[in-house]
């Protein structure tokens, strides 16, 4: 999709997909070069994508590496006037697109040095091979006293909330609800109050006295 995306006029690809795909690649072209891929391809289409995402510092960012690149001679002119026009953009990137780390819920840049991993606990991130965005997968090891079963037990409990059934909790809170309420009579009269609220005398009402010698 990044070839298709650099040498063909159209993509079926969204935008965000392409950004995801090129942002992890740059990020494994740090620590190797596989046969294949190309890095020229891979910065150029984060370069474009993360432009158009509000990314700027990340654009900005990529377009100086690639002037470090050997630029294909048809794209010499775009990339050199991208470098140009991300000038008169913020510097900063758009908060939306800043991966989330799982493990310790620190907000990530968008580059970091150190590949695909958080830049605080050093988890790796684990991606969806089919959007490319981080998902929500945390690696932990077991106490040796604890079996897999019991792990797997533990899990769905704290899943339900420290096993509560899930579907009870509205009737408890209806019943929690009902038991608030008070029902009072007076008269030929039925007053509904709320439990804590003081009940309503009719001598100390004129309004009540009138309306009850309706009754």
């Amino acid at each position: 999709c990044i070839f298709s995306f650099k040498d063909e006029p159209f993509t079926s690809y969204m935008p965000e997909s392409l950004f995801n795909i090129s942002r992890f690649l740059m990020h494994e072209l740090m620590a190797a070069q596989p046969d294949g891929i190309s890095k020229f391809s891979t910065m150029y289409t984060l370069a474009k994508q993360a432009r158009n995402l509000e990314a700027y510092k990340l654009a900005r960012y990529v377009l100086d590496k690639l002037q470090t690149l050997r630029i294909p001679p048809r794209f010499q002119e775009d990339v050199e006037l991208a470098a140009l026009k991300i000038r008169a953009k913020p510097f900063h990137d758009n908060e939306e697109h800043q991966p989330l780390c799982y493990r310790c819920s620190t907000t990530n840049p968008l580059v970091n040095n150190n590949g695909n991993q958080c830049v605080n606990c050093c988890h790796p991130f684990v991606y969806s091979f089919f959007s490319f965005e981080i998902l929500p997968v945390v690696e932990f090891v077991l106490e040796e006293d604890i079996t897999d079963e019991e792990a797997v037990r533990l899990i769905q409990q704290s899943g339900l909330g420290g096993g509560t059934d899930q579907e009870d909790i509205p009737k408890v809170e209806d019943e929690k609800e009902d038991k608030r309420w008070k029902q009072t009579e007076s008269g030929n009269a039925q007053a509904l109050t709320l439990d804590g609220s003081p009940s309503p005398s009719p001598g100390d009402d004129p309004f009540t006295t009138n309306l009850l010698s309706f009754y």
